[in-house]
């Protein structure tokens, strides 16, 4: 990896996550945010503001607030919404926050059923921590990032083939060990050579190195956001060999993970009434 390629590296970080079923008088406060915003709207009718552009939204509207924008909303009492929306930090390697390639408002269309599977799945996971925002969260929501960002639709077929789908979750649910690629392979019920091909065909990595790739992915989310060393990281991700771990971070990010800080800690978010 080159060093501009280093440069563009991302990271995504959940702060806040709900599911709501807004009231007849459900507001946001009028406020200046010190995160990203991303809502999107199933059902019902209300309206956004961010800066000085007031939007109408209704089913299957996305709104995106960029981190430090000025952002105000309120439901239609008559049609009250129902919605999903994440406080996130999209940052580059060194800390700073960066802007998403989307537009403050869009309309989806009605084929959103993958969007809204995983929102489903996010809203799963939080449940099953009782409010937390753990590594399987921020998982998702780089798949919903991934889904929605207008490069994400331009690399294959890795985040619409369920197949893949099904080896993402099953090397996040098992990340604290190695998992050879024929237990992947047969809980997907594929052939590990065929598997192999498909994961190829779609990401350009094989079924090992994407496995590898999904994580030393969670292993950096790790190291920048809590004050861990590499040596648990390593062990909580999975490796038990720190040089292993090493070379294979190295490789697939371009640095070591020794040079990744920790930026901040990873602090619950109190619920809001306005969020």
């Amino acid at each position: 990896m080159n060093r501009r390629e280093k440069s563009n590296q991302k990271m995504v970080w959940v702060e806040y996550f709900v599911h709501r079923l807004c009231t007849e008088d459900w507001v946001v406060a009028p406020q200046v945010i010190d995160f990203s915003n991303l809502v999107y709207v199933v059902s019902g009718k209300g309206k956004y503001q961010v800066e000085e552009e007031t939007y109408e939204v209704g089913p299957h509207s996305l709104i995106y607030v960029p981190y430090g924008s000025f952002r105000q909303a309120s439901t239609r009492p008559e049609e009250p919404m129902r919605l999903y929306a994440v406080d996130f930090h999209y940052v580059s390697v060194n800390g700073q926050e960066e802007r998403l390639a989307l537009p403050i408002h869009s309309h989806l269309g009605e084929d959103t059923e993958r969007l809204e599977h995983m929102f489903r799945r996010m809203d799963s996971q939080v449940a099953m921590r009782g409010g937390s925002y753990g590594l399987a969260v921020n998982a998702v929501f780089s798949e919903i990032l991934s889904f929605l960002l207008p490069e994400g639709g331009s690399k294959g077929q890795a985040f619409t083939d369920e197949r893949i789908q099904q080896v993402v979750d099953y090397v996040l649910e098992h990340i604290d060990r190695p998992v050879p690629t024929k237990e992947v392979a047969d809980h997907v019920h594929l052939n590990p050579s065929y598997l192999n091909t498909i994961v190829r065909g779609a990401t350009g990595k094989t079924l090992t190195n994407y496995m590898n790739f999904l994580r030393i992915s969670v292993a950096e989310n790790i190291l920048r956001y809590e004050n861990a060393s590499v040596q648990e990281v390593a062990e909580r991700c999975g490796f038990s060999d720190m040089a292993y771990f090493s070379r294979v971070f190295k490789h697939l990010k371009g640095y070591p993970p020794i040079t990744v800080k920790c930026v901040r800690s990873d602090p619950e978010r109190n619920a809001e009434g306005g969020r």
